[in-house]
């Protein structure tokens, strides 16, 4: 360690922290505070030689490139000098805590071709996390370290008496983590030296990299800032040696310089009065569900995508529309837009950008079906439906589909593949039975017509008692009373996993709240019923029952819905929310003493101490016992509360300091219970997670020969035989999550698969795609080949290689080349 005695320099840089929508809508940053940030400090740096400036989000630099082709050229000379440091990394400076494991990775890599295409510069190596107060996850390092970020620079939430050390992923990896001594929007002034004295103590370091400039609406450093800098120098009774610099040798210098560095493992900044504040896991909740609705969407549509272009007569993938689409979606993670603490006409521009963005996501969606089922051979009798399946292991379940015929003919039979009637309820909507339809492939069912109805018994058929308030299939029995739900038991184990009534609203005051904090005044409303139980639907596919209650100003309608083959029971949430100041939330009180609670974090979970506080999650949460586990799925919340046995899901809420009407109007949350063995691994709860929040997908497909002609040297070789599968996986605790082009093809021959570790068990994974590989080559997580792995190894359309606990894997795999589809 160095001598904490030595005089003490600060290392200035210099820096604008740009809001991308906060107190203003998007076109202000694009229109006026790019331009005037980056003008004004370009315009300093021409006459001040001492100044170096930073800055992050790619979407700000490709804002330039297109709209300021003046600025956007001085900006790359003094990139080129030096003075001009690109940091960050991401597309934006997206929250640290709520985005998915995935879009994680979409924000770096889109980084990285940004930096490579248009700046000639590689990949970024410094995270810049200077404003984040959501926390930070404890999977970071392992995601970031796997995008080729060493550095991870950041202010909100740092672990007491820690400013600079190790942070270790669960799978081992760790990133050195950089505490800034204060605020990024620091005054140059003489309280800067016990700042740094504080700082410095601490890490025992003597040097300490400080950030200034106006920020949040832009400004960065200017020539009143210089001058004070100048001033300070000379000021009398101020020690400490002040230099302008880059923050990577000052990073690299403080890692270095010990090798003692504390360690720290799990989420930093969820510590009660770390800073982190709870509100942003909960407020504007439609922004928050849209964001996990496209999530899943765009990532289904970009599997599909690349399975439909392996299927076409010549080879075309829509790789403009999905970078287009990613980057329009990153966009709105950045950290007051996804966190909800924004004001209320921004947030009505984000809302309207995902519809959007929905719309297209589909679009490319059903291009990618359509193309895989041209080559399906459909002919024969009944009315062809294909079941696709985009997740990259077998499903079974419901799934409906909305027939086209010429004129109305009742459904008599529905037969699958093998010619076998399977199960079916027809009305408006044609419901089916699909059984195991494989990995990343389809199976193909035949809808006949005729007035004798056959169909075979509804597999794990919902029974219900109506006069005793009960039904079950055969893994769950379920009842219910005039409140709500009061029973959950799983039938394998005999266990209940409810303690009293569930599924229950309550609505919490608020006092001084605010869309950042959460501040409940411990009053409480129990809304009032209007009406229910009803029983909406009783039939052998599904029950569903319906509670109505309001509160002074609100409406809320709750479903209860048990379906058959399900392993959980789903409950359907349509609020019409007026209440301000307040929460809502949905209890359920569970038969476990969950003093600890599993989350899922982007791309793994994390353990938790629960103090009655509200913790993020993501699709999933978990309470275990000896006895028995419990998951909570959801479809688009991100917080959940309770102590003891009770766990709440924050639902909605009223805070009005940003927007007056946050979170008003009309939401509908699907979210689900699931009992599990007490040792059921966390890939089934992960693999449920997905279902949830995926639906299998059916089409009516038209009547045609699944060949199509050759194009020139690229040959067909005949139809796809139902069921097929494009790619699948063998492995206990492992998940394939990402299957894409690599990134700026357009050529599905070379292709990116992810997968990832669930269980911190690590294990043998084996890899079968839809023909022979010409090579298979470990990369990062944003596409760069890595050092061979000598257990990788490749046999004819399959690959094998060593996960370990917890690790994310990525591979860009090159195919045989020359032939289509089959």
């Amino acid at each position: 360690m160095k001598d904490i005695t030595a005089p003490r320099t600060i290392v200035l840089v210099g820096n604008a922290h740009i809001d991308m929508i906060y107190r203003w809508r998007l076109n202000e940053t694009l229109g006026r505070v790019i331009p005037d940030t980056f003008r004004g400090v370009l315009d300093v740096m021409d006459h001040d030689p001492e100044l170096t400036y930073a800055q992050s989000q790619f979407a700000l630099y490709e804002t330039v490139k297109e709209r300021y082709p003046d600025l956007w050229q001085r900006i790359r000379d003094r990139i080129a000098d030096g003075r001009w440091i690109v940091v960050g990394g991401k597309w934006v400076e997206a929250d640290s805590m709520l985005p998915g494991g995935e879009s994680i990775v979409r924000q770096f890599l889109l980084g990285r071709m940004f930096a490579e295409e248009e700046l000639g510069m590689p990949a970024v190596r410094v995270a810049w996390i200077p404003d984040c107060f959501g926390g930070h996850c404890n999977t970071t390092p392992q995601i970031y370290a796997g995008c080729g970020i060493e550095y991870y620079v950041f202010n909100r939430g740092c672990p007491d008496d820690m400013r600079c050390f190790h942070w270790k992923a669960p799978d081992g990896t760790m990133l050195f983590a950089y505490k800034i001594p204060e605020h990024y929007n620091l005054e140059i002034t003489p309280e800067l030296e016990p700042i740094v004295d504080d700082w410095c103590r601490i890490t025992g370091l003597t040097q300490a990299m400080v950030l200034y400039g106006e920020g949040d609406h832009g400004g960065g450093p200017r020539d009143d800032d210089l001058d004070k800098v100048r001033d300070l120098r000379e000021h009398a009774s101020f020690s400490h040696t002040l230099t302008h610099g880059r923050p990577e040798p000052v990073l690299a210098s403080a890692r270095d310089a010990r090798d003692d560095w504390p360690v720290f493992t799990g989420d930093i900044g969820l510590v009660p009065a770390s800073g982190v504040h709870r509100g942003a896991h909960i407020s504007q909740a439609r922004i928050k569900h849209w964001n996990r609705v496209l999530e899943h969407t765009i990532l289904q549509a970009e599997r599909l995508a690349v399975l439909g272009t392996l299927c076409q007569r010549k080879f075309f993938f829509p790789r403009y529309d999905l970078t287009r689409l990613w980057k329009a979606y990153l966009l709105h993670q950045f950290h007051d837009t996804l966190p909800g603490t924004l004001v209320g006409d921004a947030a009505d521009d984000v809302l309207r950008d995902f519809e959007e963005q929905f719309q297209e996501a589909v679009r490319i969606r059903t291009f990618g079906l359509e193309a895989i089922g041209a080559r399906i051979d459909t002919r024969g009798a009944g009315v062809p439906v294909a079941v696709y399946n985009a997740s990259a292991w077998p499903r079974s379940g419901i799934v409906e589909v909305q027939l086209h015929r010429p004129t109305p003919e009742p459904v008599s039979s529905v037969t699958d593949d093998a010619g076998n009637p399977i199960a079916f309820e027809a009305d408006q909507t044609l419901r089916i039975f699909a059984r195991d339809v494989p990995s990343l492939g389809f199976r193909l069912y035949r809808v006949h017509t005729g007035s004798q109805h056959r169909s075979e018994a509804f597999h794990d058929a919902v029974t219900s008692d109506l006069a005793r308030s009960r039904a079950e299939n055969s893994r769950l029995s379920i009842a219910w009373n005039a409140q709500g739900l009061v029973d959950v038991t799983d039938r394998r184990t005999g266990i209940s996993v409810f303690s009293g009534t569930g599924n229950v609203p309550l609505i919490h005051e608020e006092s001084e709240s605010s869309s950042w904090h959460v501040s409940l005044s411990g009053s409480t409303v129990t809304p009032t019923p209007v009406s229910g139980p009803d029983i909406v639907c009783d039939s052998p596919s599904e029950l569903r029952v319906r509670w109505v209650d309001r509160s002074e100003d609100s409406l809320f309608t709750r479903d209860v819905v048990l379906t058959a083959g399900a392993q959980w029971v789903s409950c359907e949430l349509t609020v019409d929310w007026h209440d301000a100041d307040r929460l809502l939330t949905i209890d359920f009180p569970t038969t476990f003493d969950g003093r600890s609670m599993r989350f899922e974090a982007p791309y793994g979970w994390v353990d938790r101490e629960r103090d009655g506080s509200f913790l993020p999650m993501q699709r999933w949460c978990a309470l275990r016992s000896p006895r028995q586990t419990l998951a909570v799925l959801n479809d688009g919340l991100y917080s959940v509360g309770g102590a003891g046995n009770t766990i709440r899901l924050a639902i909605v809420r009223g805070a009005r300091d940003m927007d007056p009407r946050m979170d008003e109007g009309r939401h509908t949350v699907r979210y689900a219970v699931m009992p599990l063995e007490p040792d059921a691994p966390v890939r089934s709860i992960v693999q449920a997670a997905c279902e949830f929040n995926e639906a299998l997908l059916a089409r009516q497909e038209t009547r045609h020969p699944g060949q199509l002609p050759d194009w020139g040297s690229f040959r067909n070789e005949g139809a796809l035989e139902s069921p097929y599968s494009f790619c699948a996986i063998e492995a206990s605790y492992s998940l394939l999550s990402v299957l894409k082009i690599v990134e700026g093809d357009w050529n599905p021959i070379e292709l990116i698969v992810r997968i990832h570790e669930t269980d911190g068990i690590g294990e043998r994974v084996s890899v079968r795609l839809p023909r022979p590989l010409e090579a298979v080559v470990p990369t990062d997580h944003i596409e760069r080949e890595q050092t061979a792995d000598t257990s990788l190894t490749v046999d004819g359309s399959s690959f094998s290689f060593d996960i370990r606990p917890h690790a994310i894997r990525t591979f860009r795999i090159v195919l045989e080349s020359g032939v289509q589809g089959g």
